[in-house]
């Protein structure tokens, strides 16, 4: 299934991962294939998320100068 995000939901749900990635209580429980999708899925959201941020950052970089 593919799902389509904003890139404000790739900020939130990857803010959101790494606050649960610090509190390993909150992922036991959960099957090796499921960590494993979560891990995949998360991969690609933060490279989102880290381009918009890139992208960001220069264009504010742009507008001081």
């Amino acid at each position: 299934m593919i799902k389509k995000f904003l890139v404000i939901d790739c900020l939130n749900i990857d803010n959101w991962y790494n606050q649960v990635r610090q509190d390993k209580q909150k992922l036991q429980g959960l099957s090796v294939q499921t960590l494993w999708k979560i891990r995949k899925n998360m991969k690609k959201i933060s490279e989102i998320a880290n381009d918009f941020i890139d992208f960001k950052t220069n264009l504010e970089n742009e507008v001081r100068d």
